[in-house]
């Protein structure tokens, strides 16, 4: 009798601990989707600098073109 008690109260504990480490996954799961959607959301943004860039070197490049002209 004392054994099953005993044997009672280990599986009652793992199970709280499954439960508690369930939900830690579940939270990491859910931060690391969060991660990759800020990191997605960074790609975008430097992408879209680099164009930036790229377009206004191009202008200063002809801006540069045609002050050289009037020279």
């Amino acid at each position: 009798m004392r054994k099953d008690k005993k044997d009672m109260r280990k599986d009652e504990k793992d199970m709280r601990k499954d439960e508690k480490d369930m939900r830690k996954d579940e939270k990491d799961m859910r931060k690391d989707e969060k991660d990759m959607r800020k990191d997605k959301k960074d790609m975008r943004k430097d992408e879209k600098d680099m164009r930036k860039d790229e377009k206004d070197k191009g202008k200063d490049e002809e801006k540069d073109k045609k002050d050289m002209r009037k020279d």
